[in-house]
């Protein structure tokens, strides 16, 4: 069964980089943290626009990750401004290393697709290297033990209830569906037990 996330310390990040980023450290949905974020009242995360007249220079000159991690915005943002301007990557255009050292912990906790956007890299590294290491992939639809939660359902918004579960809304509503179809099955059974005793 999945846990719903033990906020504590995470609750301070909140705001200071983009949910899905946050989300890949949690290990949780981007959807967990933007509803967790505005909870709490939190702005999302506003990447402040870049005064390129100071950086043009180091465009092409090295890999783009490490000239987005100095700028402090993403390495597409670096390697779309480079384009328009005509300056080829560094290297030719050959893949970058990737130290796994500093990611391995990262892989299965979140998409692969969310994985690579965290590293700075394409897909496809990911999913090489989380094979290599036999990392199961990130399963969005964990079984839920809904005997623990079906009382809570139905009390509150079904936003909130997804919240505190740790799981989405979508999933949250199907389950009070089925539960309220359910309710009213029992009841025709019952009605139609009634009227057929002579």
């Amino acid at each position: 069964m999945r846990q719903g996330v033990v906020w504590g310390a995470w609750d301070k990040r909140l705001g200071d980089e983009p949910d899905w980023g946050l989300a890949a450290r949690i290990g949780c949905s981007e959807e967990t943290v933007a509803a967790r974020r505005r909870a709490l009242g939190v702005r999302a995360f506003q990447q402040s626009p870049v005064d390129w007249a100071e950086w043009d220079r180091r465009l092409g000159k090295g890999a783009d990750e490490g000239v987005a991690r100095e700028v402090g915005c993403s390495a597409a943002t670096v390697r779309k401004r480079r384009r328009d301007l005509g300056i080829g990557g560094r290297g030719g255009g050959r893949p970058r290393r990737i130290d796994w050292a500093a990611w391995d912990g990262l892989l299965g906790t979140a998409p692969d697709t969310e994985v690579a956007r965290t590293i700075g890299c394409s897909v496809r590294p990911v999913e090489k290297r989380r094979a290599r290491l036999r990392v199961r992939a990130f399963q969005s639809h964990a079984r839920i033990d809904w005997a623990r939660w079906d009382s809570v359902l139905g009390m509150s918004r079904d936003q909130d209830a997804a919240e505190i579960i740790g799981c989405s809304q979508a999933a949250v509503e199907s389950r009070r569906r089925r539960l309220a179809r359910l309710r009213r099955h029992c009841f025709t059974l019952a009605s139609l037990a009634v009227l057929s005793v002579p």
